[in-house]
């Protein structure tokens, strides 16, 4: 485990998929990231590669091959190596090599990277393709926020999501059984805002694209903690938590990419919506944000 650390936050980070495992504002002591339960989930922050959501019966087609892989993809369960380490810094790194090149046949180079700014966590995904043929990918970025830690006694009903662009346009990817169902609707947010309860989520995840805010904030009229999170430059956001009578946490996901439609089967990897093609010794880079209050 890695550990940062300025005079406003303190953050861990796991070699283990390079995934964000706390976040702690020092002046409370108070933690927001969710600490994974397996009863509900068991991940905190996992870095979403290379893809996104779910594929249909868990493999997709390349170049007439089938490959398997599970949901989100592999990153998230391979060691990365620490590239680079000072206390408010770190770069995690992980190489395509024989395990990867059995499920994902491409060469690459993954390197994460997080800067402390303030009460600010920066997290910088950069993906540089060593191969010879163009890569096809989706990345993304899945941290959990959990109510009750962040503001204790707090619960869903409590929260709601406030986007930066106060007519915040959107189309909203209709969801079924976790995959894309083929629809869209619009999905303006009234006043910029989307309250939270468990409801919510009775379909799965709330997905939208082609949306106009670049930030979105998890806030509380009756709770002071809350954080902001960059979602600009992302075509993609997901908002998720299990659906439970009372649930504990939510993610804020914005993503280069988006799960399969029901029924696409086989995944053709270079028809997925929201797929990356990058060309040899090409490199592709996103980034976001979060912040404490």
């Amino acid at each position: 485990m890695v550990v940062l650390n300025n005079n406003q936050i303190s953050v861990k980070v796991d070699e283990l998929g390079a995934e964000l495992a706390s976040v702690v504002l020092n002046e409370t002591g108070n933690q927001y990231l969710w600490q994974g339960d397996e009863q509900y989930w068991a991940n905190r922050s996992p870095l979403l590669f290379p893809i996104v959501g779910r594929l249909n019966d868990h493999q997709y087609q390349y170049d007439g091959k089938l490959y398997g892989m599970g949901i989100h993809g592999f990153a998230r369960n391979m060691h990365f190596s620490v590239e680079q380490q000072r206390n408010e810094a770190a770069t995690f790194v992980l190489s395509s090599n024989g395990q990867t090149k059995e499920i994902y046949p491409f060469d690459f180079v993954l390197r994460v990277n997080y800067l402390l700014e303030g009460k600010t966590v920066r997290i910088e995904a950069e993906v540089e393709h060593t191969g010879t043929s163009t890569m096809y990918f989706s990345i993304g970025f899945h941290p959990g926020f959990d109510f009750g830690l962040m503001n204790p006694g707090s619960g869903i009903d409590d929260y709601y999501l406030k986007f930066d662009a106060r007519k915040s346009m959107a189309d909203r990817v209709g969801i079924a059984k976790g995959y894309r169902s083929g629809t869209v609707s619009n999905g303006a947010f009234e006043e910029g805002l989307q309250p939270l309860s468990a409801e919510n989520f009775s379909n799965d995840a709330i997905v939208i694209k082609n949306f106009s805010s670049k930030h979105v904030t998890l806030a509380s009229d009756t709770y002071p903690h809350g954080v902001t999170m960059s979602i600009d430059g992302f075509p993609y956001l997901g908002i998720w938590t299990t659906y439970v009578r009372h649930p504990l946490f939510v993610c804020i996901e914005p993503w280069h990419g988006v799960g399969s439609k029901l029924g696409d089967n086989p995944d053709r990897l270079i028809e997925k919506e929201g797929i990356i093609a990058l060309g040899p010794k090409g490199s592709f880079s996103c980034s976001t944000s979060i912040t404490l209050f």
